[in-house]
């Protein structure tokens, strides 16, 4: 009986881990969908036009003048400028949603992997 039980709870854990695939495979195709469709907001602009300053300075000059955070310059800087100046424009708008869509989906099948140990 107890082998039985134990065959139960692997086959519910494998059911809901295909559950939670199918629904960021979901999230995903409707994230590619919209892709040609997102626009930089203004400020994303303004990220990318200072790319050209390069990494150092552009650190120093959002550092000094408005972001004195250097975890939001790194985002900023890696997930909006550079995509929005060197990727085709639907690619490039879409590279933080993306990373979002596979961190969120990597700290949920982490959860999910200590929740049934």
């Amino acid at each position: 009986m107890l082998y039985m039980v134990g065959k139960l709870v692997i086959i519910r854990k494998y059911v809901f881990a295909l559950a939670v695939l199918i629904f960021f495979t979901y999230e995903a195709i409707l994230l590619f969908s919209i892709v040609n469709n997102l626009r930089p907001v203004a400020d994303d602009y303004c990220l990318a036009g200072s790319t050209d300053l390069g990494l150092i300075n552009y650190y120093t000059f959002w550092y000094t003048t408005f972001i004195a955070d250097v975890t939001t310059l790194t985002g900023n800087y890696f997930l909006i400028a550079l995509p929005a100046v060197y990727l085709p424009y639907g690619i490039g708008t879409s590279v933080t949603f993306i990373f979002c869509l596979i961190t969120i989906s990597i700290v949920v099948i982490k959860f999910l992997n200590i929740m049934y140990r």
